[in-house]
């Protein structure tokens, strides 16, 4: 009973601030003099934001929150934002858009509902990704765990020592740690027939999941398709091998290398844009960037950017299916960082490092 008339208080408590103008007022106060930036990762092409609603959202779903952003916002490009940013005036009431990873459900899903509103954006693209667009056997793997009707996974030749119980959402999540860490430590060669063994014990169909590319990247035609297409869809960098930025240390200079190389090859139009992967950022990637001639890195703190931010660590607000309307539109109202900010002064306009997952981030990808 608790946790049912949890989430019916929270609702109820977001309808009032909505409600009561509360919401309006702090989306005003916060992009006056601010711009937001808003990311995603996927439109689902199918169901898979069923199973993995922190990662991709579905085409219904998007398409309120674009509708709700054009109404409320002026739905700006990167390159504008980072304009007025650079001349010190930036205009009241705008947002980017923004999405990471460069998967294939971007041109199939997300550039349809954004042609319609008009609406440009950005997507960070994985270079080795765009250039090997095969599905990646992990995100594949953990495909299949979510989706079987199996209660258990038995299967020879993974590694695991028994049974894994799958009757419920905890023992899934810890499966896909289990045999993820069995992945990890087979062969790359190897890997795709791991996932098929896996596959085949779960009575799923890996080759049509494989297929129907929920789990693959734009490759470079596409890209280059998507670059010149209206020029409203900017493709910028993510890494070479969506690496751990922080972690990577003198080797961030040679990946960023990589990555600028293969977009540029394939849009021919500059990328100087980066999205840190998994999220953490830290000051010590700076000088990386600034050697690469990066012009701006999003991360995934919350809030609004202003003339005073640095432009390698602008807030962005990460969305997906999780979030109902009302909590989205809670989160882009700015309130969070209103309060924030007021507890700490110091980060209002540049946030705090991050420089590990959170306990809670059980996404691979």
């Amino acid at each position: 009973m608790a946790r049912r008339i949890k989430p019916a208080l929270k609702h109820f408590m977001l309808f009032v601030l909505k409600y009561s103008g509360v919401l309006r007022c702090s989306r005003r106060w916060t992009t006056r003099k601010g711009f937001l930036i808003i990311g995603w990762h996927g439109v689902s092409l199918e169901d898979e934001h069923k199973y993995f609603h922190t990662l991709f959202i579905s085409p219904e779903q998007f398409e309120q929150r674009i509708k709700f952003l054009k109404n409320t916002f002026q739905i700006a490009s990167l390159e504008e934002c980072l304009a007025q940013k650079e001349a010190g005036t930036i205009k009241p009431g705008q947002v980017v858009l923004t999405f990471d990873d460069g998967y294939y459900n971007f041109l199939q899903r997300a550039v349809p509902i954004l042609d319609r509103y008009d609406a440009p954006a950005v997507n960070y693209v994985v270079s080795a990704r765009m250039l090997d667009a095969r599905s990646k056997p992990n995100l594949v793997l953990r495909d299949c765990i979510y989706r079987t009707n199996c209660t258990e996974l038995v299967a020879d030749g993974i590694g695991c020592e028994r049974a894994l119980p799958l009757r419920s959402s905890s023992d899934r999540r810890r499966a896909e740690k289990q045999v993820l860490k069995c992945l990890d430590q087979t062969p790359a060669a190897d890997k795709d027939a791991f996932v098929n063994r896996v596959g085949e014990a779960l009575g799923i169909d890996v080759g049509e999941i494989r297929r129907r590319r929920f789990w693959t990247s734009m490759t470079e035609d596409e890209v280059a398709e998507l670059a010149n297409r209206n020029g409203k869809f900017s493709l910028q960098l993510h890494s070479h091998e969506h690496i751990n930025a922080v972690a990577l240390g003198d080797k961030l200079s040679e990946d960023l290398r990589l990555c600028r190389s293969a977009i540029e090859k394939a849009t021919g139009r500059p990328a100087r844009d980066f999205c840190f992967p998994t999220g953490l950022w830290s000051h010590s990637t700076w000088d990386a960037l600034q050697e690469n001639g990066i012009r701006s890195a999003v991360t995934t703190r919350r809030g609004p950017n202003f003339v005073e931010t640095h432009n390698y660590n602008l807030r962005r607000v990460m969305d997906g299916g999780a979030n109902t309307q009302l909590e989205f539109e809670f989160e882009v109202s700015g309130i969070k960082w209103l309060l924030h900010s007021w507890l700490h002064p110091k980060a209002k306009y540049n946030p705090s490092e991050k420089l590990a997952r959170y306990r809670d981030d059980k996404v691979r990808y």
